[in-house]
Formats: C-alpha cells, structure tokens, sequence
C-alpha cells in the first residue's frame, strides 16, 4: 500500500492515484510523467492517442456511445453530452433530438509522448510544430473518466494563433514553428481557469508569457552573388577600393548578427558570429585600369648616323636600327619626335615616323652629339630621350677597348667613389685627351683628364634601376663616343614593419578553424618577399602565409588571455626581421560558454 506520490511525496489522503513500475503517483504527476490515461478505461495509453471533446481516448475505447461502434481517426462523429454519437445514429436520430448535438468532429490523432514535458518558458528560435513548451502549475482536475471528481475548466482565451491547450494534461503545445525574426521575440497566451463547482465561483485568468531565444538560422547574405568594380593602376598600396561591401543578416541583433569579413582564394567570405557559425562568398573581381603613367621608350638608348663628309640631301641610315619609340601603356597613344642639341638645326626629323635626313655638307672634323625626344601627342610631358652621334666615315686614332660598357653599383656608393674608368687606345698619341659625360639625371661625372666616372649624387634602387650614359672623347683631332650602361644594385636597407607593435584579438568562437584577426607588415625595399611566423607555445593558434591567425587546437584553451609574437623576415641578403606582440582574449568566450 502506497501513501506518498513518489515524484512529489504529497500523501494521497483518498485522492485518485496510479501505479507504474512498482511505484505510486498522483494524478497530476503521473499525466506529466508517462502521459495520457484513457478517459473511458482509465489505463495509461502506450499506443496512439485520440484527443476529442477535450478527453484522451485509447483506440480500442473509442466508439459510438449510442451503438458502441468503434471509430478511427477518419470517423465523423458528433458530440452528445460530451460524449462522441456516431454518423449513423445521428442519421437515425429525431429532429428534436439532433437539435441537442454539436456540429460534428473530425476525429484527431496524436502519437504517444516520447519524453517528459518540461516548464521550460524560452523557446529556442525555429522550434518545430508539436512541441510542448510547458505545463500549466494549477491544481485540480480537468478531466476524469468519473465526471464527478472534475473540479475546474481550462480554456485558451487567447494565443490560440500559436498554441492550443491540453486540458486533460495542462500542456501548452506548439501548433507552429517560430521565428524570432519575423514574429517578435515573445509570444503571450492567456488561460481561462474556472472552478466548475457548484458551490465554488472561483476563475482566473493566467497569463503565460513565452520568450523565443535567437539561434543562428539566417546565413548573411551580400546583396548580389558577383561585385566588380574598376580600379587604377597607379593606387599605392594601402589604398582603399572599395568601402561599400556590406553583407546582412536577418537574425537578432546580438552575435548571431555580427557579421566579420575575410578573403580567401579567389573570392571574399563573410561569416557571422553566431553559433555554429554561417558563412557564404561573393565572387569580387577587380578589373585593373591601365592609366597614362608611362613615358615612351626608344628601342634603343642611343642612334648613330656615319655620314661621307660629302654627302648631301640624303636621308640618313640611323644604326642599329631606324629610330622608333612606342608608349608603355596599353593606351598605345601616339609619338611625334623632336631633335635638340648644338647644330641640331643641321638636321631634319620627321614627326611621326622619326625618318632623319639633312643637307648638311659634313668635314672631316665634323661630330655631332644630339638628342631625340619622343612625345606622346596627347601629352606633351609624357615624353623619353636618347642620343644621336653623327660622325663622318673618316677613319680615327680613337679606340675603346669595348664598344658598349656595363657596371654594376650598390645603392649604398658613397658620393665621390669611383665607378669605372674608362680606358682608350690611341694611335700617335699625344696625351691630349678629353672626356666629357652626356647623363642628364647628373648623377655621375667624368674626370675629364682621367676618364674616371665618378658617382655625383646618391643613388636609390626603389627610385631608378638602370643608367644609360653616352661618354664622348677627343684628342683635339679626332672624337669617339661609348655608351656606358649602370644598373643599381639593390641592398636590405629596411627591415619590414608591422602595422602596430602590439595587436589585441578577441575572437568570437574557440572552434578549430575559427578566425582570430589579421597582421600586416610592409617592407620600403623594392620586390622584397615578406613571410611570416608565428611563436606560440600552446599550440593553439595557427598563422597562415598572409598573416591571417585561426584557432588551431580550440579544445587545449584553459586560460582567459595569450600571448603570441609573430615575425615578419624579407628574403633581402642579409634578411631583415621585425616581430609584433599578439594579445588574444578568450575570458569573454568562456563568460559565453
């Protein structure tokens, strides 16, 4: 004999109680734990359950109250006391007597609980259709197979747009999916509760309020699947594109709707802070815009013409090759050509093809050193230079011993040091010569008894790579001229630089592969290869070879904050190094968690 429930341990004191399993429960608490007991035979009903006229019928019980026919749940049946009447006796019945029955029912199925209901009162967001949300904490009895243990009526007043109410187990049930996003963040349902006895007018309304916890179910969404934009070439780097990439997100506002950026290959992604985290991509593509920034280039730097010193009115065969300049640019603008220099005025060039002729009678002596000009027609100032020697066929005691010169020469010369010197074999030598440089940056100069080129004024491998001079000797007689190519030699001159020194991450997930935050270190050296690594002890981060840190090893993360320090080395010789200190906080992560 049982005296105590055993979920509540309340005596029964002659009150209704059932069994299961060896153990005593009240009412109340054996509807919540094992679910519907048959209205007709009182058993707890294991299979399928038919909810009708507010009462749980098991199917072998319920049938016509009339005939006795059992019904399924496509039955029609009408009410009668409470009580389902068949169709058939209803047909049979007298019209006197059908005027005391309810409009008929479609009988309704319901599947056996599969759990215990919970008072749970926040519902998560995209919770399904059929879920209980929760019981009502009301004492009395609803629903009784003896109509006299019955003591109140439980009604929904309102809410019934959401929910319907199981009067017999005091269930509040879904009827449909929810979503915070478009149904607001709490759904309100009154319950009308009601003594129904005699002598008890006692009733209440009960207000239910159910907030709807946000999950992450909306992915953000750009507004098209494809940006492209148009970009100058001549943007230095740094320089912002584009600032109106925006994605959305239609979960609440809070992390689920945070939404971070980052680009990976070929495409930008973006995902939100949500949990688990949503991602998608947008296809960006940059369409590179070529702009006038070049000046035109001659196919060589310096034309000779070797003219017979009684050569008249002829046009002038120019070596090694007719002189031609084009524009860099892919606008491929056209080039007009222009001569300047001493005696230049003894020449003719044409403008357009750069055909050279003149009517000069040359001597012996004769020797010029002029300069073409090449311009873009559109605009003048974009414009390239190279040299012209004219000399007549005449032989000369003047040899160099190459006929074109290269030398290599660090930026880092010092002003004053020697460069090359330049070396003449001379026949019937009198020891007379002289040297003079034609370079119009005026970086270099010309010992001009010596022949030794000097450097005038610094050089820079970022500014200018290469030197093209023309150095011309005499000895009073005769005159040569030699072309003299420098190339500058790159050094490690700067080491790269981060951004900041110290950075602070707050990453809003501790998931493998979670986004951490990005460095970014620059190098002043030209074509210098920038690499990065990463120093961390804990293992827990990873860096990738933009400077982009992830969460390696989330489930190693015990404290609240680390310390990483990351190293930027050029490939310059020697390379040069810089590193940045990285804070990452994780305390709000755990707070979360």
């Amino acid at each position: 004999m049982h005296f105590v429930c055993a979920k509540c341990e309340k005596p029964f004191l002659g009150t209704r109680h059932y069994e299961k399993k060896g153990l005593a429960y009240c009412e109340l608490h054996f509807y919540q734990l094992f679910g519907n007991v048959c209205f007709k035979c009182g058993q707890v009903i294991t299979g399928d359950v038919f909810q009708a006229l507010q009462k749980a019928w098991c199917i072998k019980c319920f049938a016509c109250t009339l005939c006795d026919k059992k019904m399924d749940q496509k039955s029609k049946f009408y009410e009668l006391d409470m009580k389902p009447v068949c169709k058939r006796c209803y047909d049979k019945m007298p019209n006197e007597l059908r005027k005391r029955l309810s409009n008929y029912y479609k009988n309704s199925l319901k599947q056996p609980l599969q759990q215990t209901p919970t008072n749970e009162s926040t519902m998560k967001n995209g919770s399904g259709e059929n879920t209980v949300i929760g019981i009502l904490p009301v004492s009395g009895y609803t629903v009784n197979y003896i109509d006299e243990f019955r003591t109140i009526s439980l009604r929904l007043i309102s809410g019934d747009e959401f929910l319907v109410l199981n009067s017999a187990t005091k269930q509040l049930i879904l009827i449909q999916a929810l979503d915070r996003e478009t149904k607001g963040s709490k759904i309100e349902a009154v319950v009308e509760c009601s003594s129904i006895l005699a002598d008890d007018d006692f009733q209440v309304n009960i207000t239910v309020y159910i907030n709807i916890k946000d999950v992450n179910d909306n992915p953000p969404k750009f507004p098209s699947d494809v940006l492209r934009i148009q970009v100058n070439e001549e943007l230095p780097i740094s320089s912002v594109i584009y600032s109106s990439l925006k994605a959305f997100d239609a979960d609440s506002s809070g992390p689920n709707s945070e939404i971070s950026y980052y680009t990976v290959m070929n495409s930008s992604n973006h995902e939100d802070n949500g949990q688990p985290r949503l991602n998608s991509t947008i296809l960006f593509i940059v369409d590179v815009v070529d702009i006038d920034d070049q000046n035109p280039k001659f196919e060589y730097d310096q034309y000779s013409v070797t003219m017979n010193f009684s050569q008249t009115n002829n046009t002038l065969t120019v070596l090694p090759k007719p002189i031609k300049a084009s524009d860099q640019d892919t606008l491929n603008s056209s080039i007009f050509y222009t001569l300047s220099g001493v005696h230049s005025d003894k020449f003719r060039i044409n403008r357009d093809d750069g055909k050279l002729s003149s009517d000069h009678v040359f001597k012996r002596t004769d020797f010029f050193l002029l300069t073409i000009h090449a311009a873009q027609t559109d605009k003048p100032e974009r414009q390239a230079t190279a040299v012209l020697v004219v000399k007549s066929n005449l032989s000369t005691n003047l040899l160099f011993s190459d006929s074109k010169y290269s030398v290599n020469v660090k930026e880092t010369a010092r002003i004053g040091q020697e460069i090359f010197k330049i070396e003449v074999i001379e026949e019937n030598s009198n020891g007379k010569l002289r040297f003079l440089l034609d370079d119009a940056s005026g970086k270099f100069i010309v010992e001009e008894k010596t022949g030794v080129v000097r450097l005038k004024q610094n050089l820079d491998y970022e500014h200018r790579k290469n030197y093209n001079l023309s150095c011309r000797v005499s000895n009073g007689l005769d005159v040569a001229v030699v072309s003299l190519e420098i190339h500058v030699q790159d050094v490690n001159e700067s080491p790269p630089k981060f951004e900041l020194d110290e950075y602070i991450f707050k990453p809003w997930s501790t998931e493998d592969g979670s986004f951490v935050g990005h460095v970014r270190a620059t190098d002043l050296d030209t074509d210098d290869k920038i690499t990065y690594q990463l120093i961390d002890s804990t293992k827990i981060f990873r860096l990738n070879e933009t400077g982009a840190i992830f969460i390696g090893n989330g489930s190693s993360i015990r404290n609240t904050s680390y310390l990483i320090v990351i190293y930027a080395a050029d490939n310059g010789r020697p390379s040069k190094s810089s590193r940045c200190k990285i804070f990452v906080g994780v305390q709000f992560l755990w707070l979360c968690s």
